[in-house]
């Protein structure tokens, strides 16, 4: 016969402080392909060790665990996963199915994660599901079923992925004497059809039932030898997996990423909240910008570019007003004025490198001007009396383009207007952003929660199969995507708050003033807004990949 599992002297040590507790004490045994056996002892015997090592959750501290001939103890995390997902099929006392998800998704679980596509997936689970009698049910959610209804779920979970060996923990622990006869004569089913089955439990009655028993006490074998169970004739699966190299793809994972969105629809509101707000308030505040912007360069475009005209009607005649009669009317009026600034809209297009940004207008102005405006210097410079009197060619830009076209760092750049160099020595300060900073943060937050929420989850995705990476790039992805709806949502109400503003304003002014943000600022607002879940969802994503299964599977 060939052997597919092999302890050679296997231990296991944990250390409790100063104390060290052996859990496997020098284990040896070689159980067979097609074989069904029992590993059987009471609490503290070290057969939930032997199920840990056998199940690739957890490594021998000493020896040797051979499966199909590999060596597990030489394994990284990621051949073990692969291992848990192709070679071994887990049925669990507690089932641990996934709540949020329908019984057909819970045993298509191991297949996604063996790259088997959606299509032949569903066929299979489906497939397995009928072999255990649940084949008009799989719409239904775990909780709608039966103890027994979910251990069958569990077995079809188990079978769906053709393992070589199927695991059972306990598998009538949770049931009543009629439910477990049931499980067992299952089992029994199960290995007539050439599988090799394991079975941990702590009851002699529940054991004989196998072809062989393995009896553990205080972490060593005390009696490896055949039981009353009839023999069969076996043709298990070789190790290897037919599906290929193909894994989990990133449309799964957000699949399962907005499954659990929606699932939790409070929770994703509240974590949205800080998003929407930060969005929101930049549209509204890039419309009103605009709205602003324009609506003065309207009202100057019919006084000239260079002089503002005014008729003095008692003399009747005109003359031009330059920049010193400006500064004499503020000299002869201090009482009322305080500081004042020409403004000229600058003809032509504004570039920067090749690219032509047409979206965005220049005005000329004198230093007083952000002073009077109330806008804040963030980076460089403001404009100064020197830059007036040696007419030097500088200028400070927006937020939207430092950020936009220069990744940031725009002071002691250039860029061109109207065919004109102008060095660039300020940006003004962004607005909103830390809404978005803070939305950010509440992400962050919120993940870190749920990982500790979905702990078992996370182990049972773990013992099916699911690699490091495939849980960090869940939870990313649910970040990701948890920001993108709160920034579409953003959008969408900074949209409705600029056409209520527009109206509201107009009606104050009773002039023509459209409130509306560039189409560049939205896209800007949104790609931060899924860059921050991103970059905060990054830190409970690696927390919940790098969980313990062992651990995980047992939390509360």
């Amino acid at each position: 016969m060939n052997t597919l599992i092999e302890f050679q002297q296997v231990c296991k040590y944990y250390y409790m402080g100063d104390t060290t507790v052996t859990a496997a004490n020098h284990i040896s045994f070689q159980i067979y392909k097609g074989e069904f056996v029992a590993i059987v002892g009471s609490s503290g015997s070290g057969k939930s060790t032997c199920m840990n090592i056998i199940g690739c959750l957890d490594v021998p501290s000493e020896g040797t665990y051979l499966l199909s001939g590999q060596d597990v103890g030489q394994m990284n995390k990621n051949q073990l996963a692969e291992i848990r997902n192709e070679l071994l099929g887990f049925i669990f006392q507690q089932y641990n199915l996934l709540p949020k998800l329908n019984l057909v998704e819970n045993v298509e679980v191991p297949l996604m994660y063996a790259g088997v596509p959606k299509g032949e997936r569903r066929e299979r689970a489906l497939v397995a599901l009928e072999q255990v009698g649940l084949g008009n049910k799989w719409r239904h959610k775990p909780m709608e079923l039966s103890g027994g209804q979910q251990q069958r779920v569990s077995i079809a979970r188990a079978l769906v992925g053709r393992p070589s060996v199927i695991l059972a923990d306990e598998p009538t622990g949770a049931l009543d004497s009629r439910t477990g006869r049931e499980v067992l004569a299952m089992l029994q089913d199960i290995h007539r059809q050439g599988n090799t089955v394991v079975l941990i439990t702590h009851d002699n009655s529940i054991a004989v039932q196998a072809q062989r028993i393995i009896r553990l006490e205080d972490g060593k074998v005390v009696y490896d030898g055949p039981s009353d169970a009839p023999e069969a004739v076996v043709t298990p699966r070789i190790a290897g997996g037919e599906e290929g190299e193909e894994r989990m793809s990133i449309l799964e994972s957000l699949e399962l990423a907005l499954k659990n969105i929606v699932s939790s629809k409070v929770r994703t509101l509240l974590t949205m909240l800080g998003i929407i707000i930060g969005v929101a308030a930049v549209i509204v505040i890039v419309g009103l910008g605009n709205g602003l912007e324009g609506y003065v360069t309207e009202s100057f475009s019919d006084m000239g570019t260079n002089t503002l005209t005014v008729t003095v009607m008692s003399r009747g005649s005109t003359r031009s007003l330059d920049v010193e009669d400006m500064y004499d009317i503020v000299e002869e009026n201090s009482e009322y004025l305080d500081l004042c600034s020409p403004t000229v809209t600058m003809a032509g297009y504004v570039k920067i490198g090749s690219e032509t940004v047409d979206t965005t207008t220049s005005t000329g102005v004198s230093e007083d001007y952000l002073d009077i405006a109330r806008l804040t210097i963030a980076q460089g410079r403001n404009l100064q009396y020197s830059d007036m009197s040696t007419r030097a060619k500088v200028c400070v830009i927006g937020a939207y383009l430092n950020q936009a076209y220069f990744g940031g760092n725009a002071v002691g750049q250039t860029l061109w207007v109207g065919g004109q160099s102008l060095e660039i020595v300020g940006v003004l300060a962004g607005i909103a952003a830390i809404s978005l900073v803070v939305g950010g943060i509440g992400i962050m937050n919120i993940m870190l929660v749920s990982v500790t929420e979905r702990t078992r989850e996370i182990g049972i995705r773990k013992s099916l199969g699911a690699k490091e990476r495939y849980i960090m790039q869940q939870f990313v992805i649910e970040a990701a995507a948890t920001s993108a709806l709160g920034g579409i949502i953003g959008i969408l109400l900074g949209d409705g708050l600029s056409i209520l503003a527009t109206q509201v304003v107009e009606r104050l002014m009773e002039e023509s003033l459209t409130i509306s943000p560039t189409l560049a600022a939205v896209a800007l607002a949104f790609g931060i807004s899924v860059g921050i879940g991103i970059f905060f969802g990054y830190l409970p994503a690696k927390k919940a990949a790098q969980l313990n299964p062992i651990d995980a599977l047992h939390y509360d």
